[in-house]
């Protein structure tokens, strides 16, 4: 990484400081992301106000998350119940990272935030094997954010690790091994289908690419060892249990044809933020046999319960514009594998999205704007193999 100052308490220093400890405490502890988030707006206003240069911040990105954020405050606004959005509100105020984060890309690496990125979620996975294993709970889960949240940023951080891995020398591969084998041990213990999909598709994807006969035979190796074992081939079959309230789908397809059959009478701007509890009924909670239940399950599909049709547009055009320009560095930068692994993250984290509600939850939201931030330069992580 180059040399951005000499003093290491100036306010680009500091910028920097504030992104590196955003990427590495998200999958580790909401308070600290919390922490961090807010010291990247600080320092991104004090650079601003300080005439700092600026990064060109591509339209379509920009455009397409502002639209959202303005429509999604707006259908806040607007809600019948102004109180059940406030929650909400106070979680995706981590978005605004996006922008001081890309204006001022120049200083800081994406390469060494990614890298603390996927260093958090080893941490956060060795973290939810140990009150697996110790503390005796039912699915792995760190301190901070749920079984749920910490599988995604598995599955999301697997595919950089992997070609980190591969690239990296002495200590930074060893780092990236272990992160890698406590991240797979933990998505299994995490017991959450839609990570392991999404996983197993990312890292295919990247492992595939950079050596299939290598990737085939780790896939085969862990599948051995998941099934050979009483206890992981228990846990993983009883994930496929039918005979259950919800069924197999653990109740989503209840909700859906719930939230389906509300779009014939949805307004422009939606129910507002947090009307699931207001719309769902007991009955509804009971046939699921989950009345912990907080969203239907599936975020474009949330979001356009919530916000409605155009902020579901815009949020689904930010997700496809992030996808098409991570693939189409891939095929112009000679099929440089770091930008294939921020497609195969991209990817993963979208996978999750069809089942799971990413918008509720301050740590996943983060995780989107960190991976939305290095698909949009792709160029500066490229220009770089070393942290």
């Amino acid at each position: 990484m180059r040399d951005l100052s000499k003093n290491n308490f100036s306010p680009q220093s500091l910028f920097a400081f504030a992104a590196y400890l955003l990427a590495f405490s998200l999958p580790v502890s909401i308070v600290s992301a919390q922490v961090a988030a807010g010291l990247v707006l600080l320092f991104g206003a004090w650079l601003l106000l300080g005439g700092a240069k600026r990064n060109r911040v591509r339209p379509l990105h920009a455009t397409f998350l502002t639209v959202f954020l303005l429509i999604f405050v707006l259908s806040a606004i607007l809600s019948p119940s102004f109180a059940l959005a406030v929650p909400q509100l106070k979680k995706s105020w981590v978005l605004l990272c996006f922008f001081p984060l890309a204006a001022f890309l120049p200083n800081y690496s994406l390469r060494r935030a990614l890298q603390l990125l996927i260093f958090g979620a080893g941490l956060a996975s060795l973290i939810g094997i140990y009150r697996f294993f110790v503390e005796g709970l039912e699915r792995a889960a760190p301190y901070s954010g749920g079984y749920t949240t910490m599988a995604l940023f598995e599955a999301a951080a697997l595919p950089c690790a992997i070609v980190f891995a591969a690239q990296n020398k002495r200590l930074l591969r060893f780092v990236n091994i272990v992160s890698i084998t406590a991240m797979v041990a933990g998505l299994i213990a995490s017991q959450t289908r839609a990570g392991w999909f999404a996983a197993v598709v990312a890292a295919l994807i990247v492992g595939f690419s950079a050596n299939k006969k290598v990737t085939s035979i780790a896939l085969l190796t862990v599948l051995i060892v998941v099934f050979s074992i009483p206890q992981t081939r228990n846990l993983v079959l009883n994930r496929f249990e039918t005979e259950k309230k919800g069924g197999i789908t653990s109740g989503r397809t209840i909700l859906w044809n719930d939230a389906a059959g509300r779009l014939g009478h949805l307004p422009f701007f939606g129910f507002g933020p947090g009307c699931f509890k207001r719309l769902v009924s007991p009955r509804l909670l009971d046939e699921i046999g989950d009345k912990g239940v907080a969203s239907w399950h599936s975020t474009l599909l949330d979001i356009l319960i919530e916000s409605g049709p155009l902020a579901t547009l815009a949020l689904a055009a930010l997700m496809v514009v992030s996808l098409i320009g991570s693939i189409e560095h891939y095929l112009k930068s000679g099929r440089g594998l770091q930008s294939l692994a921020v497609f195969s993250s991209l990817l993963s984290i979208y996978l999750c999205a069809l089942t799971t509600n990413l918008f509720r939850d301050f740590m996943l939201m983060g995780l989107l704007t960190v991976l939305w931030i290095t698909a949009f330069d792709l160029e500066q992580l490229a220009s770089s193999h070393n942290v």
